[in-house]
């Protein structure tokens, strides 16, 4: 069985055009050769081979000799050409670079000094994986659960496998059901959209209530629109062009989307048309201007993440959800216009670090240690909170999320497209992992 193990033979020979081409005839006259052995090779295939390699079609009617031979000619090519794979491979990055900043706003000097500085980082990440033993990737087929008498017990079977991970999923996304908002009388009032008279009595601050506890009508109270907000208006979720063009030139390849026929890099290449760029920006702004979610957008994939390399177990994982790639755009669209508005308005608590602008992590632990410096200097009595809440993203409930979106003004249509649209979706779960 081990002869037939995959093994990873990436970076030994730098890539370059000229390599390539010449790694293509070889498998040209491979082809040429198993034809001609009466074995069983795709007649599309070969044509699509013969082309790339700029090969006549009448090479099909050659002898298998003189095939052989033409075999034997383009190794010894490849090896002479593969003697000179580094000075190629600059070559290559230096056309690479010319051609870049010709088509983008930058000099040939900066480009080229970004390509290599990247093929330098991927080298020496190459060589950290290689020394953690983590070259190879991909999904495994093991779970761990615990049973009923504490045990720990590993699944293999892929029924079994997918039932647990259900079943957890289920048990993850359930858990702020006993919360107040999921009870009478806040769910009869409030509902599971967050749109009904109530809630927008309580952005108003008109809500009053005899019934609940003063701690809940604390909290309701923090819900209440800012004046800044009012005198800004509804939130105007504006998509144009060159922005939508600048976020898909920046964004990442190889970046994880809900499976189908558009993914990351069809959207990136698309972008550097002007055509297809203004194409899918309409039909992306369209559900934003509209507030409606197309029925493509309406499926997930629900994907079970290793946080530890090695540890299986299924109380330890992560679940994400893929959505389709132009309403994962369309999800941070909605979001970044909402920051924007809550930084302007001041609306963001001022300890509040993550996901903002010009805050680092780094300056909130500086605060940390400076006020306790002035707390021991001054003999005060004081106390900081550092809580690390657990499962705090599963808990999160559609009404009050709602009631912390329109806080900051954005529109009922956009929340419904942004937050109860997953809801409504048709969720499909994988037993793949991925290993972080």
């Amino acid at each position: 069985m081990e002869r037939h193990c995959r093994k990873l033979r990436t970076g030994q020979v730098a890539f370059s055009p000229e390599l390539n081409y010449s790694r293509i005839k070889i498998k040209a006259w491979l082809l040429l050769i198993s034809k001609a052995k009466k074995q069983k090779v795709s007649s599309r295939l070969l044509s699509r081979t013969l082309k790339k390699a700029q090969i006549p079609p009448n090479a099909r009617t050659l002898a298998l000799d003189k095939m052989q031979k033409q075999l034997r000619d383009e190794n010894k090519e490849y090896y002479n050409i593969k003697g000179e794979e580094k000075e190629l491979r600059a070559t290559a990055l230096d056309n690479l670079a010319d051609a870049l900043a010709k088509k983008g706003d930058t000099t040939k000097e900066k480009m080229i000094k970004a390509l290599r500085q990247c093929e330098a980082q991927r080298v020496s990440a190459r060589k950290i994986r290689y020394l953690q033993g983590k070259l190879r990737t991909g999904s495994t087929t093991l779970i761990t659960t615990t049973d009923s008498e504490g045990n720990k017990v590993d699944i293999t079977d892929q029924v079994e496998f997918e039932k647990a991970i259900l079943e957890n999923n289920r048990q993850k996304f359930t858990q702020s059901s006993h919360t107040p908002f999921y009870q009478p009388p806040l769910r009869e009032e409030f509902g599971f959209k967050g749109l009904t008279s109530t809630a927008q009595a309580v952005l108003a601050g008109l809500y009053v209530s005899d019934t609940l506890d003063e701690c809940i009508l604390d909290v309701i109270a923090q819900w209440q629109i800012p004046q800044a907000v009012r005198e800004l208006g509804p939130m105007k979720i504006e998509l144009s062009l060159e922005s939508y063009v600048t976020f898909w030139k920046k964004a990442r390849e190889d970046t994880a989307c809900y499976p189908s026929v558009l993914s990351f890099s069809t959207m990136k290449a698309g972008s550097n048309d002007p055509t297809n760029a203004a194409l899918d920006c309409t039909l992306t702004r369209l559900p934003l201007l509209y507030g409606f979610a197309p029925k493509r957008w309406k499926f997930c994939l629900d994907v079970m993440l290793l946080k530890k390399s090695g540890v299986t177990d299924l109380s330890g994982l992560c679940t994400i959800v893929l959505f389709p790639v132009d309403c994962n755009f369309a999800f941070k669209h909605v979001g970044r216009s909402m920051m924007r508005v809550a930084e302007k308005t001041k609306s963001l608590a001022q300890e509040q670090y993550g996901s903002r602008k010009r805050h680092k992590a780094i300056d909130l632990a500086v605060n940390k240690a400076l006020t306790f410096d002035i707390l021991r200097q001054l003999k005060r009595t004081g106390v900081i909170c550092s809580n690390n809440a657990k499962s705090c993203y599963d808990l999160i409930g559609h009404s009050p999320a709602a009631l912390s979106m329109q806080r900051v003004g954005v529109p009922k249509k956009h929340y419904q497209l942004l937050v109860y649209q997953p809801s409504g979706s048709n969720s499909q779960s994988t037993k793949w992992f991925w290993r972080l």
